[in-house]
């Protein structure tokens, strides 16, 4: 799988700098399932229902995130997980 490219990274949260940013697209279970396989467990996750401009969504809120209006708080577009090994 290829990676998404970006010239910039931040900017929602922090200023913008330039910067190379890559990223990737992955199914939720290939991620869980990449994490058990490992010996990790989830300690925190957290889904957010916007996320930054140009990933998704067709408008923009007054923080600069982007989010679909019609399905605001029902789905999610991007999360925040937190693993660690098992002892």
């Amino acid at each position: 799988m290829s990676a998404d490219f970006d010239t910039s990274i931040g900017g929602y949260a922090s200023e913008a700098k330039q910067a190379e940013n890559y990223f990737w697209g992955h199914q939720l279970s290939t991620i869980i399932n990449g994490l058990l396989n490992g010996g990790l467990y989830v300690t925190y996750f957290k889904e957010y229902d916007r996320c930054v401009s140009g990933m998704a969504g067709s408008a923009i809120d007054a923080n600069g995130l982007a989010y679909y209006p019609e399905l605001e708080g029902k789905l999610p577009l991007v999360f925040s997980l937190k693993a660690q090994k098992k002892s």
